[in-house]
């Protein structure tokens, strides 16, 4: 006896088939119109059939139901008995789902991580997605730049993971199982992390000194955080990571034809500028 496809699609347009073929001790086909009982066991149901041989096989179709889990089938003629022979029934397209974000503050610091997490995914007959279906989140920044991150289902959640980004903006993220089911799309506002700092000269160093870069409890900012100094009409654009909250840039003593040069400085999304006089 054979049974396939060895996997079929809960929902109940999806089928699978048990052919037999009957033989004597001597491995001949029996004759047609041979009775041959196939039984199959499915939701906790069994069913029995006969069926005659007609070109020498016995044959019948199943159909999936609306639930997930095993089909068992097997075949018999008289004392003679086939092997148990199984079909798993899989679970349909999912169907649209929510998601949710947790996040430890709302400041735009670059270093915390966003968590993005899916409501339980079934089909439309509520059968839990198989574990491992890929779920993309994809977001969609206030300035039109687009991230994606993803996870696989476990039990029918997904799960992904996102550090904050390093200036204010906003974010539209959505999640998808490409092709199949989308979720609402969720709205994430992050606040600026800095409000100010201190940006000082020093005539004497040649050194323009940034910080200290406090955040919104006036704690000391992590370690690494980016510092880009710039001057347009000098052609310069340096980029430092602040050590201790401080970042010092140092500055060369001719400035050619400017005479009074504007710095800007930029740390997280916030920009301040400084005038250096020519002497």
């Amino acid at each position: 006896s054979y049974v396939g496809p060895p996997s079929i699609i809960a929902g109940g347009n999806d089928f699978t088939m048990l052919v037999t073929a009957a033989t004597d001790t001597y491995d001949n086909l029996l004759p047609n119109n041979t009775e041959i009982t196939i039984k199959h066991y499915q939701d906790g149901v069994e069913t029995k059939s006969q069926y005659p041989t007609e070109d020498r096989i016995a044959w019948k179709r199943v159909f999936s139901s609306e639930t997930t889990g095993k089909i068992t089938f097997a075949a018999t003629h008289k004392t003679d008995a086939s092997k148990e022979l199984m079909v798993e029934v899989l679970p349909n397209s999912p169907s649209n789902f929510s998601m949710e974000a947790k996040r430890v503050h709302t400041y735009a610091d670059g270093n915390q991580i966003v968590t993005f997490s899916t409501s339980q995914i079934v089909d439309a007959y509520n059968n839990i997605v198989a574990d491992g279906t890929l779920v993309t989140f994809s977001i969609l920044s206030s300035e039109g730049t687009q991230s994606r991150t993803s996870g696989t289902t476990i039990n029918g959640v997904a799960k992904g993971q996102l550090l904050h980004p390093n200036s204010p903006t906003q974010w539209q993220i959505k999640a998808l199982v490409d092709g199949m089911a989308e979720s609402n799309v969720l709205e994430l506002a992050f606040n600026p992390f800095l409000l100010e700092f201190d940006v000082n000269y020093s005539e004497t160093n040649h050194s323009i000194t940034v910080g200290p870069l406090t955040s919104f409890m006036g704690q000391l900012i992590p370690d690494g955080a980016e510092v880009t100094l710039t001057q347009t009409e000098l052609g310069i654009e340096e980029t430092k990571f602040s050590f201790n909250g401080m970042v010092t840039f140092p500055i060369l003593e001719n400035y050619g034809d400017v005479a009074t040069p504007t710095f800007t400085i930029e740390a997280l999304g916030v920009s301040q500028s400084i005038n250096l006089t020519k002497e």
